[in-house]
């Protein structure tokens, strides 16, 4: 559903949400339930998913975890003084 407004009706929207003390936007869902309200509305559709869900243990089973970018380097041994 699409609701448009030009600059003129949208004002007069305004007007009237104050002088309710509402919002604009408070009338136009009451006015779309009322509109609801008296409207045959046909049943929900059959429908069923095309698969099952796929958890993520399922999505990841092939996968194992990446090791780390960069080796991490060996501490400095002291070097012993010879003489």
């Amino acid at each position: 559903m699409t609701v448009r407004l030009g600059e003129r009706e949208y004002a007069a929207l305004v007007r009237i949400a104050r002088h309710r003390d509402t919002t604009a936007a408070a009338l136009v869902e009451q006015l779309v339930l009322h509109a609801l309200s008296k409207t045959d509305v046909p049943p929900p559709a059959e429908s069923h998913p095309a698969r099952k869900h796929t958890t993520y243990e399922e999505a990841t089973a092939g996968f194992r975890q990446d090791g780390p970018l960069h080796a991490e380097p060996e501490p400095e041994r002291e070097r012993e003084s010879t003489g």
